[in-house]
């Protein structure tokens, strides 16, 4: 099954796209990218809960990259190294990444880890 783009997620194709909205977005605004491969096993196995995240986390602006064959020679295919990664941006720098083999793949914890950055920002 080829991953699909989670509910509330805008779907990026190209790093000019990225680059844009990390340029023009308000520099206290958190950005999030969500970097998946075609086929992607544990991808698929978050996806139901990554589609809640736009109404838990209504302040955070949330992006899909799937890295097929056409993007992943120019979005970001030189730091991402597995997927699912979760990327965070604020002023333009990653504030954090989210590596799946660091997290195993839970959703839980990046929420809890999500909430950690908003608590940090308040």
């Amino acid at each position: 099954m080829t991953t699909q783009t989670p509910n509330g997620f805008i779907p990026l194709t190209h790093k000019s796209q990225m680059d844009y909205v990390l340029l023009n977005c308000p520099s206290n605004q958190l950005v999030v990218f969500y970097f998946t491969y075609p086929y992607c096993s544990p991808c698929n196995s978050i996806l139901s809960r990554l589609s809640q995240w736009t109404t838990l986390f209504p302040t955070i602006n949330f992006y899909h990259i799937n890295l097929d064959q056409n993007t992943k020679s120019h979005i970001a295919a030189s730091f991402i190294s597995s997927c699912p990664t979760i990327q965070v941006f604020q002023d333009y720098i990653d504030i954090n990444t989210f590596i799946s083999m660091r997290t195993s793949s839970n959703p839980n914890d990046y929420e809890y880890d999500f909430n950690l950055l908003l608590e940090e920002r308040v």
